[in-house]
């Protein structure tokens, strides 16, 4: 599969296009910096984001891992997957995947690997976003990197769109603005 095939793919199996255009630099910056690492993606849904991670560890051939988690509301576990599991087996990447809350996995689970990159778009309430930022801090390497979906930095841009009402957003921002 090429990039071009991939892309579009990935896009069609989420509902956030613009999620690969923004996830593209943090990835490829830490496919660069953080050799031998294993890369986290909180939050799958029907994994457009997960094949795009998991096409560039493809693509780099080093046998790096994929980590994944999500508590599989509203079931999308089934056709996550239907989607993804061909691409892992074909393209022999090593994978992991969590059925649970977030939380739960960072305090239980993600001792065992450092993260080169971390791609956050799992809850986005600020308590949530806050102990997964501390809490991961942990495990993410020197020069890993962090990626959060929904975050908006533009306050003016964010009242007048009307995201401030939002907790995928604004919980995001309200955590950021803190930190």
């Amino acid at each position: 599969m090429n990039y071009d095939e991939m892309l579009e793919k990935a896009v069609a199996w989420t509902d956030h296009q613009q999620i690969m255009r923004d996830l593209k630099s943090p990835l490829d910056i830490a496919l660069k910096t953080s050799p031998d690492h294993a890369f986290l993606e909180i939050g799958n849904r029907y994994g457009g984001s997960t094949l795009f991670i998991l096409w560039h560890l493809w693509q780099e051939g080093k046998g790096r891992a994929l980590v994944c988690v999500d508590h599989n509301r509203e079931g999308f576990e089934q056709k996550f997957f239907q989607n993804i599991m061909p691409y892992v087996i074909e393209w022999k990447v090593p994978f992991a995947y969590y059925v649970m809350d977030q939380t739960d996995f960072i305090t239980k689970f993600a001792y065992q690997w450092n993260f080169a990159l971390v791609f956050h778009d799992g809850n986005h309430e600020p308590e949530k976003v806050r102990f997964d930022l501390q809490e991961l801090s942990w495990y993410i390497t020197t020069n890993g990197m962090v990626a959060i979906d929904d975050a908006r930095f533009d306050t003016a841009l964010l009242k007048s769109s009307g995201l401030e009402q939002r907790d995928r957003a604004g919980g995001v921002l309200e955590v950021l603005q803190k930190v």
